[in-house]
């Protein structure tokens, strides 16, 4: 059927799929796959611009303090697997 599911986040580790705003996106809709929990890296080392690009403060909302947007798109699917829709940039 063409889904390619990734599964589940491992414990202490959320997936969050939002949109262009950053807020969740209701699930089976497209958006952008992030990552937010305690086993979260603080950065790219080094590499401060990317840092600040990829690790964002998420809306209130999402009850989290930060997130990684992982530049993947994906949904939440039926089963409340992630299935991975492709990238949102063209890498």
């Amino acid at each position: 059927d063409g889904k390619v599911p990734i599964g589940r986040p491992i414990d202490n580790i959320r997936i969050l799929i939002v949109g262009p705003d950053l807020r969740p996106v209701p699930p089976g809709e497209q958006g952008e796959i992030c990552i937010a929990g305690v086993g979260l890296a603080d950065g790219y080392l080094n590499r401060p611009d990317l840092t600040s690009a990829a690790f964002v403060v998420p809306p209130p909302e999402t009850g989290e303090s930060r997130m990684y947007r992982t530049g993947d798109l994906g949904r939440l699917i039926d089963d409340g697997l992630i299935e991975y829709c492709g990238r949102a940039d063209g890498q």
